[in-house]
C-alpha cells in the first residue's frame, strides 16, 4: 500500500541531505545506509509514513524498494518480481544517487 505524501507531517518528515548511494544493501541488513534508505524512500512516498526507520532490511524495505524500481523501470518486471525487491544493487544506487543530486 502507498501511503500519500500528505499523510507526513513536519514532525514525521525524514530530512535528506544529499549523498552518494554506495552500498550494496540486502535483505535481512541492518546498518544506517538501509535506514538511510528507508528515510529517503518515505520521502518520496514509498515506504509507509506510519513505519518506523529502523534500518533492518525486511519485508517492509523490500516491498519498497521493489515499488522503487518499478517505477523507474531497473529491470525488467519478471526479474524485479523474481528478486522482490530484495537487493539495492547498480542501477537502484545509481537512481537513487540522481535523486538526491
Amino acid at each position: 500500500m502507498l501511503y500519500p505524501l500528505s499523510s507526513l507531517t513536519a514532525a514525521n518528515t525524514p530530512q535528506i541531505v544529499a549523498s552518494t548511494w554506495v552500498l550494496l544493501m540486502n535483505y535481512g541488513d541492518t546498518n544506517d545506509e538501509v535506514k538511510k534508505l528507508q528515510d529517503f524512500l518515505k520521502t518520496q512516498g514509498i515506504f509507509p509514513a506510519n513505519v518506523a526507520s529502523t534500518g533492518f532490511y525486511g519485508l517492509v524495505t523490500a516491498g519498497a524498494v521493489l515499488k522503487f524500481q518499478l517505477k523507474y523501470n531497473l529491470d525488467s518486471v519478471a526479474n524485479l518480481t523474481t528478486w522482490g525487491g530484495k537487493h539495492v544493487a547498480s542501477k537502484t544506487l545509481a537512481q537513487l544517487n540522481l535523486l538526491t543530486k
